[in-house]
């Protein structure tokens, strides 16, 4: 069967739609290869998990660059090849083309496409010039005379679903772009991969166009709304951002930034995928293969609402999967010794290189990784390549969706869950398997971390730990006494670690910059008031999330913070009450009535609200009227983040505002208390 079958190599293989058509492809019994970037230090512990999956699957995994000689060594051992190389390297698939004109043996080439039919539409400016690349490669296949098959599958639906509702946030706003009429086509991915792999061996379309258009996947963003409202019984509130505002922010935002946005309006507002007729020399994928039961859009949503269910069952296939893999390595190393079962593994060489990779990288785990600022701290540690863990609470049936959705995020990243108590055995377990731990526990567990500094001492294998702190520098303020009173114990913490000689760093990460933008300005809010807590002329230090996140990561491996303390103060990101209210003024077009509340107010409501509303109260008066971020001078011996690691591009809060004008988070939480 396999030598009937046609052999598929999919360059582009570990991104997005990429590994849904290797998948389909393995699926549909063919050959199937990948080529990819080598395997290095930097490469994400996602893809290296990604990788292994394939090999497991019997997917030949080749390495390599995008040069001529090792593409077309690839080349010549299959039938087809299939591109789904990202908008960055586009262009490269220039050097594709040219190996497949030497190779001469490729029977159908599929470019990377999959969205718009780009022959067809004439959006804005930036994705106008994004497409401009992509016909510059169609044309120059058709020039060549290689035979193609370019597709056009419109939308990525759970994509699409997932960043127009936002199923896993619990929210009754929701962004509407546009006046919500346009009709577009929102097709699941792995139906697009399905199709995609028929269409590759199809002579129907050899140099032709087929357009994924299915008639239940044709729908609004109105129609797609009141479809989730229907399944939820929720009601939302929609907020407009005008065709005006949309084409405004593909005039001034930066390149790439300005592609998505342009997307959003060819997509939602223009209604580019349904603006033009399929005439009757039209290749349409459902017509083609009406055999195949394709994902409606009302079952798409169907899946989302039973992610919770679907999760559990996941969660059990890897469970086995896991055991049996133990079991046979168990059996293998019976059978033929440990010394010969290993040389057996390691004959592989993109394996051994793998288990190299991943041996080299610290090992983090990440108390309260599920929690505010725990989310963004795992996904850097795995974006810079560390095996990482995630020490959470037991799921059950009263954990939260949105918890489980993020731990099912988790799993797919390749991030290992540790479900349990904050009892010493358990861990002083997964501590002995890690080299760096970093606590993100919330304020109610401040103290806690007690108990994971006994474990490390007893562990004695830890090379650093970053305790739960991400906010002022506790050592040079004082605030008000609810404020203190909380600060106090995190130096008890300080103190702790301190004294039992473990290797730390401390990191003084000032304000949550989305968090606190949201808090101030209220850009989800139809509102032209805004408070004011002071004068509004106080200095703060507002990060974006993101940014500490992976400024804690570098850190936490970084040799010269080892036993210091760490400040995040890009001079970019300071900013006063006043300053971000103009700077928003500026880029809406608003005028905003100032509510101020005077220090009085504040002092007291520290006084009179009960915990742990006084704390909150007393950050803000801390942060915004006494200004303590920027009370002391850094001296020489201070480190200071953007000057340890001035070749990351950090997020200005000018940057910050422009990612608020494309999507409005929901209402603030409690950040410090989850």
């Amino acid at each position: 069967m396999e030598e009937m079958k046609s052999k598929i190599v999919v360059f582009g293989g570990t991104g997005y739609i990429g590994k849904y058509l290797v998948k389909a492809s393995v699926s549909l019994g063919h050959p199937t290869f990948v080529y990819t970037r080598s395997l290095n230090s930097q490469s994400s512990s996602s893809k290296i998990q990604l990788c292994k999956e394939f090999n497991h699957m019997g997917v030949t995994i080749v390495q390599g660059d995008l040069e001529h000689e090792q593409i077309l060594k690839v080349i010549k051992e299959v039938d087809i090849v299939i591109c789904a190389l990202p908008y960055p390297q586009v262009m490269e698939q220039l050097k594709i083309i040219e190996a497949i004109k030497v190779a001469g043996n490729i029977k159908r080439f599929l470019p990377s496409d999959f969205g718009v039919e780009e022959d067809r539409v004439n959006p804005l400016p930036p994705f106008q010039a994004f497409l401009d690349k992509k016909r510059k490669i169609r044309r120059e296949i058709e020039a060549s005379k290689i035979p193609y098959t370019y597709i056009s599958a419109n939308c990525f639906g759970a994509y699409f679903v997932n960043y127009l509702i936002r199923p896993h946030e619990k929210n009754s706003h929701t962004i509407v772009y546009g006046n919500g009429h346009a009709k577009a086509v929102l097709n699941y991915e792995e139906d697009i991969a399905m199709y995609s792999i028929k269409v590759a061996n199809d002579p129907r379309t050899c140099n032709r166009v087929v357009i994924y258009r299915p008639s239940k996947n044709i729908v609004s963003q109105n129609d797609l709304i009141s479809l989730w409202e229907q399944k939820t019984g929720k009601n939302f509130i929609k907020d407009f951002v005008s065709e005006e505002e949309i084409i405004n922010l593909s005039q001034t935002l930066p390149s790439p930034q300005n592609i998505p946005v342009s997307i959003l309006h060819s997509v939602f507002v223009r209604g580019d995928l349904m603006n033009f007729e399929l005439g009757n020399d039209d290749l349409e994928a459902s017509e083609l293969y009406p055999d195949y039961n394709y994902t409606s859009i009302d079952q798409l949503l169907d899946i989302f609402l039973q992610f919770a269910s679907d999760k559990r069952e996941i969660k059990r296939e890897t469970s086995e999967r896991r055991r049996e893999e133990a079991r046979l390595q168990e059996e293998g190393e019976k059978m033929i010794g440990a010394k010969r079962f290993q040389q057996r593994i390691s004959h592989c060489k993109h394996l051994q290189h793998l288990l190299t990779m991943e041996e080299m990288k610290s090992k983090i785990v990440i108390f309260g990784g599920t929690g505010y600022i725990g989310k963004y701290l795992v996904k850097a540690s795995v974006s810079l390549g560390h095996p990482t863990f995630v020490y959470t609470r037991s799921l059950n049936s009263q954990t939260s969706s949105s918890k489980i959705q993020l731990c099912e995020e988790f799993n797919h990243m390749g991030v290992i869950l540790v479900q349990g108590d904050l009892e010493h055995e358990q861990i002083l377990k997964v501590i002995e398997q890690v080299d760096i731990v970093i606590s993100a526990l919330p304020y109610p567990q401040v103290m806690e971390q007690l108990k994971i500094i006994e474990a490390i001492k007893v562990a004695g294998n830890i090379k650093r730990f970053l305790p739960s702190e991400f906010g002022v520098e506790e050592d040079r303020v004082n605030p008000l006494p609810p404020f203190q009173a909380f600060l106090d114990k995190k130096r008890k913490i300080r103190r702790e670690i301190e004294a039992s000689k473990i290797p730390y760093t401390y990191i003084s990460a000032n304000c949550f910059g989305a968090y606190f933008v949201n808090y101030l300005i209220r850009p989800h809010e139809k509102n032209n008031h805004t408070i004011v807590y002071g004068n509004g002329h106080v200095k703060a230090v507002l990060n974006y999330e993101e940014d500490i996140a992976m400024y804690s990561i570098k850190a936490a491996n970084d040799p010269r913070t080892c036993n210091r303390v760490v400040i995040y103060q890009p001079s970019k990101n300071i900013v006063s009450q006043n300053d971000l209210i103009s700077l928003w003024e500026q880029k809406t077009g608003k005028n905003f009535i100032k509510d101020f509340v005077s220090e009085e107010e504040i002092i007291n409501l520290s006084q009179t609200l009960p915990s742990p509303q006084n704390i909150r109260v007393s950050i803000l008066h801390s942060l915004f009227v006494r200004g303590d971020l920027m009370n002391f001078e850094l001296g020489k011996d201070d480190l200071e983040a953007s000057e340890l690691y001035p070749d990351y591009n950090y997020t200005s809060i000018d940057q910050l505002l422009d990612i608020f004008l494309v999507h409005p988070l929901p209402p603030p939480a409690s950040a410090i208390f989850e």
